[in-house]
Parts: C-alpha cells; structure tokens; sequence
C-alpha cells in the first residue's frame, strides 16, 4: 500500500502547490479548530503553570511568579512557550501523512530558503510604511514624550525576540495548515486563524486589567492577527511575519490620543494617512507570491485568490 501511495504523493508537490488535505489527511474543520484552541491553551497555559508550581510557596514569591515583568517569571516563561512551540510542532508532525517528507512538513509551516531574503524585507518595509505616522511623530518629537523605548535586555528579548518568534510559531506556523488542509480558502483562514491568536490574550484580565482593556486588546491582536496571516500566506514565510510582530511589538500601539498635542500636528497627521493609505495601496504588490518564490500557497498568481 506504501509503495502504491508514496508515487501519488510525490506528484502532488511536482505540481508546484502544495495539497493540504494530503498533507493533513485525518484534520477536518473539528480537528483544525479543536487544535487551534489546544495550541492556544497549551501556550496560554504553559505560562500560568508556574503559579501551580509556587503555589505553596510564601506570598512574596507568589507575588513575583504573578508579575510578568519580574525577571524570574519572564525567563520561566521564556521556558514554558518554547515548550509549548516545541510541543505544537510535535502535534503537527503527528498530524502529517507518515508519507510526507520532514521537508514538505517544513515548507507547510512556512520554513523553507526559496524567496527567503525578500520575505525578510519587504513585509518588513510594508508595515514601516503603516507605521509612518508614529514614525514620524517620535522622530519630530523634541522631547520624546510619546515613545517610551525600555532600556532592559530581558524586556526587549522578550518582546522582540521571543514572543514574536514563538507566537508566529504556533498561531500561523502551525494553525493556518491545519484550517487550509481542513477546505478553508485562503481567505477564510486569514480571518479565522487571529480568533485564536486573539484569545491567548485574553488571559490579561486575571493579571488585573480592566474588562475594558482586556477587549480591546482582543480587538486590536485580531488585527494584527489578520496583516500577520495574510503575510504569512501570501509570502509562505514564517520568518516574514516573525519580523512584523517584532517590529510591532517594539512600536507599541499608536498614540493617537497625543496627536492634537505635538507641535508638528498637521505633519504628524498627515503621515498616518499617507502611510495607512500607502499600505493599503501596496500591501498586495508588495505580498506577490512569486516574489517570494511561493509555490506551497498559490499555484499562480492570476488564480492566487480566488481559492
């Protein structure tokens, strides 16, 4: 039976696009969704599994285990996602066809060299440019009153480097294989896959933020969830939206509020319309799958949508 199947299997990927239902044969919609919400549990998890840990513990310690910026808990947790990535790829590999080759499992979750070096820099320029406008408004500012850039080393690997890295990991690498392989199109696994990156935030409310701001971190992770996927699909580069997270994060949300206040208003005004038009206006040309050698994706890029 191996022998009659494997043959079959190699001509799938000789067609330059990649059958993800072949690849994933036993993940439907209920197993695509149940694992994008274990991941998420798995990750979420992994990270309050130290409070069952210190739990006996005195209460000063219970405290610092609670504190998401002590240095003590953030390496802990450093720990527990890498875990939890490992796991997921684990998970994933489980899922595969036992016919597959670990290559084709890699190019699936987005690993590959083909086209890898533009997809380190062009989605990287594309959210620059959304990004123009804060930019621009540090940049003139002459008091650095709306940037706040921490100095810390173990905040700024945490924030650029390893929740970047594992987050990109487990909630596109791993997630939007299993929705396509489950018949969702493209687009479809763009707007469903961020549902789950979403809710991993969620878990800040038990951290003491108001309901309030724990629903607009939803909101806002959601939209970021959606520019990741869509670069992550169109770009078949885990690494591309590896690198916009990080920029991101590094950015921080818009202050939108001080706008009215800075002394080069108008300016400062103008580039967040300029740079939110001028992404909106090259975030397609710019994500061309043939620029970036991906064939896993799309099959050609006159059809490149439309599946």
């Amino acid at each position: 039976m191996v022998l009659i199947l494997a043959p079959s299997f190699a001509l799938l990927f000789d067609q330059h696009i990649m059958d993800f239902s072949l690849l994933f044969p036993t993940v439907d919609v209920p197993v695509a969704v149940g694992a994008g919400f274990g991941f998420t549990v798995l990750y979420v998890g992994s990270i309050y599994l130290w409070h069952l840990v210190y739990i006996n513990r005195p209460q000063t310690e219970q405290k610092r285990v609670r504190d998401r910026d002590d240095p003590g808990t953030i390496k802990r947790r450093f720990f527990s996602v890498t875990v939890a990535s490992v796991i997921s790829y684990y998970i994933i590999t489980r899922l595969a066809n036992p016919l597959a080759s670990t290559e084709d499992i890699h190019a699936a979750l987005g690993v590959r060299l083909e086209g890898l070096l533009p997809a380190l820099i062009i989605p990287f320029l594309l959210v620059v440019l959304l990004f123009l406008g804060p930019l621009v408004q540090i940049y003139l500012d002459p008091y650095d009153r709306f940037f706040y850039h921490d100095s810390n080393l173990l905040y700024i690997t945490r924030n650029v480097i390893v929740c970047p890295f594992t987050e990109e990991w487990v909630f596109r690498g791993c997630v939007i294989p299993l929705l396509l392989a489950a018949g969702l199109s493209h687009k479809n696994a763009i707007i469903v896959c961020p549902l789950f990156f979403a809710s991993a935030h969620v878990h800040h409310i038990f951290a003491g933020k108001s309901v309030v701001m724990v629903l607009f971190q939803f909101l806002y992770t959601s939209v970021f969830g959606w520019l990741s996927s869509y670069i992550f699909v169109r770009t078949g580069h885990v690494m591309a939206p590896i690198i916009a997270h990080a920029f991101c994060n590094y950015m921080g949300f818009p202050n939108l509020t001080e706008i009215p206040r800075h002394p080069w208003m108008k300016t400062v005004a103008a580039c967040y319309i300029v740079g939110l038009v001028g992404f909106f206006l090259f975030a397609k040309s710019a994500t061309t799958p043939s620029l970036y050698d991906n064939d896993i994706f799309y099959l050609d890029d006159v059809n490149e949508m439309n599946k």
